[in-house]
C-alpha cells in the first residue's frame, strides 16, 4: 500500500536507478512508530532485521518492532511496483501465516519465477531469490540449486513439486530467470 501511495503521490519512473531513489529518498517515507522511515527501512530494517538500521539513539522503539528473524515468505508478498514483482494481495493479519504460504503458492506456479524441467534436470528461479538467497537458503549453503528446491517444495504442486522433488535428491542445474525492473504500468511523472 505504502508503495502505491508513493507512486500516486510522488510519481516514478522506470529503470534501477529511480526505482532506487524512490525506496531510499526520504521523499517517499512514512511515519511509523513516531520515526519517518523510508520503504528501504520499513523492508530491511523491521521487516529483515538487517544489521545497520536504527542503531542511533532514539530509535529503541524501532528496535522492538523488528522482526525477531526474517521470514522468506516476505518477499512473495511486497511489492515495489516492478513487473516481476508477486501480486498484490491485501493481508489481513488474522492469518498471516496462511496468507503468506498462499502468496508464496502463487508466486511458485508461475512459471515465469519457477521452472523446472527434466532432462537434464534444471531449476529456472526468478532472480529475486538471488537477491535476497541467505533470506531464503541461510549462508553457508553448498549447492544453491538443491537448497532452492527444498525452500520451494512445501509450496508446489503437480508436476513441479515432482520435479522439484527429484531436484532435492539429484544433481540440478539452476538458472537464474531475469527479473524485469521495469514499472508494472506507465511510468508517473516526477512532479
Amino acid at each position: 500500500t505504502m508503495t502505491f501511495h508513493g507512486v500516486t503521490t510522488f510519481g516514478r519512473r522506470s529503470g534501477v536507478w529511480y526505482l532506487y531513489c524512490f525506496f531510499i529518498t526520504p521523499a517517499v517515507s512514512y511515519r511509523v512508530a513516531g520515526t519517518q522511515m523510508s520503504l528501504d527501512d520499513i523492508e530491511h530494517g523491521l521487516l529483515r532485521a538487517r544489521p545497520k538500521y536504527f542503531e542511533e539513539e532514539g530509535q529503541e522503539l524501532q528496535r522492538e518492532l523488528r522482526m525477531p528473524q526474517v521470514d522468506p515468505r516476505i518477499h512473495m508478498a511486497l511489492n515495489c511496483g516492478a513487473k516481476s514483482c508477486p501480486a498484490i494481495a491485501v493481508y489481513s493479519g488474522k492469518d498471516l501465516s496462511s496468507e503468506l504460504d498462499t502468496a508464496v503458492a502463487g508466486f511458485v506456479a508461475d512459471d515465469g519465477n519457477v521452472l523446472i524441467s527434466d532432462r537434464p534436470l534444471q531449476l529456472g528461479v526468478t532472480e529475486l531469490f538471488k537477491m535476497y538467497l541467505e533470506d531464503f537458503i541461510g549462508e553457508e549453503v553448498s549447492d544453491t540449486g538443491k537448497a532452492l528446491a527444498q525452500w520451494i517444495l512445501p509450496y508446489a504442486t503437480g508436476e513441479k513439486k515432482t520435479l522439484l522433488e527429484r531436484a532435492t535428491k539429484e544433481p540440478v542445474q539452476l538458472e537464474w530467470l531475469p527479473y524485469d525492473w521495469e514499472t508494472n504500468g506507465p511510468d508517473v511523472p516526477l512532479d
